[in-house]
C-alpha cells in the first residue's frame, strides 16, 4: 500500500497498485469496529452497490 489519501465516512482510503496490471488504484480501509454499528453497514452496503455500477475491476475483502 502507498501514500495516505484521506478519510472518509467508513475509513482512510491509501492509494495502492493492483499487482497484476499495474494500474494504481484506491484502497478503502475500514475499521472492524464499524461492522457492529448497523447504520454504517447498511450505508456501506448501498454505496457499494452503488460504485458496483460505476466502476470496473473493484475487489471487496471482508475482514469478518
Amino acid at each position: 500500500m502507498g501514500d495516505f489519501i484521506g478519510s472518509g465516512n467508513f475509513g482512510q482510503v491509501y492509494r495502492g497498485m493492483e499487482v497484476e496490471s499495474g494500474k494504481i488504484i484506491a484502497v478503502k480501509i475500514i475499521p472492524s469496529s464499524n461492522s457492529a454499528n448497523k447504520e454504517i453497514v447498511a450505508s456501506f452496503e448501498v454505496n457499494k452497490k452503488q460504485i458496483r455500477y460505476s466502476l470496473t475491476n473493484l475487489l471487496f475483502l471482508d475482514g469478518t
